[in-house]
């Protein structure tokens, strides 16, 4: 059975393209094109993987990866053309699990995906808040 992989990129040529090399690669995609309707997807379909690009419309990656991690552990790869190390620290304080910066060729691509689809799914990060009353004798 192959894993599901939702994309959620605004850019139609990219999204294309992702869909391409991965379908290449033996693997079922799904789409949406901005971030609120990958929301929707993600609850709809429960994929294996998401690849969610930062800048969108209706709804951003940053804030996708956000309410994604309130209700799954599902791994996230954040695409995009941000390559600054604020929009990285962003991305993974909201519980990114990877980043690649755009442009990507396709052998690098699918190398992250397959790493981040043998990683255990993993239940959402617990809060600071947590960690901390719980390690409150330190």
């Amino acid at each position: 059975m192959s894993k599901k992989i939702l994309i959620v990129e605004d850019e139609d040529v990219i999204r294309e393209v992702l869909c391409s090399w991965l379908e290449e690669a033996d693997y079922q995609t799904l789409t949406a094109s901005n971030g609120l309707t990958g929301l929707e997807a993600i609850h709809q379909h429960d994929p294996d993987l998401i690849v969610a690009d930062i800048m969108m419309p209706q709804l951003d990656g940053i804030e996708l990866c956000r309410l994604t991690r309130e209700t799954s552990g599902t791994p996230i790869l954040l695409l995009t053309g941000l390559g600054g190390e604020e929009h990285m620290k962003a991305g993974y304080k909201v519980g990114a699990t990877d980043y690649l910066v755009k442009p990507v060729d396709m052998e690098d691509f699918l190398t992250k995906v397959s790493y981040l689809l043998q990683q255990e799914r993993q239940s959402p990060a617990p809060s600071i808040s947590a960690f901390t009353k719980a390690n409150s004798g330190f």
